[in-house]
């Protein structure tokens, strides 16, 4: 387990098990379990945010860096590179609106 989570965040791990499987499927798990649990027990807001961007702060840097090692089709790294920026702009506004 250790090493999966040293490869992965060294962006080792094959692009598209790193996006589909790990960033896209576990990922959008682990929040519903979060969100889930934190509604459940009728906490704060913040708190299920804040770890989901533990969560996703993981996962897109993990993506980001594999994509930065792929070699074959030059349109999924940018594809994968778009949508955690994508994703990161839409996170924030959530935090924002959240806070303000």
């Amino acid at each position: 387990m250790k090493n999966f989570i040293k490869n992965y965040w060294y962006g080792e791990i094959e692009l598209w098990k790193s996006y589909w499987l790990f960033a896209f499927i576990v990922n959008f798990i682990l929040c519903s379990i979060t969100n889930f649990i934190f509604i459940f027990f009728a906490l704060p807001a913040i708190f299920p945010f804040i770890i989901n961007i533990i969560f996703n702060l993981f996962f897109f840097v993990g993506c980001w860096r594999s994509s930065n090692k792929y070699e074959k089709i030059n349109f999924f790294p940018i594809f994968v590179k778009t949508t955690i920026v994508i994703s990161s702009i839409y996170q924030l506004y959530l935090y924002l609106r959240l806070i303000f």
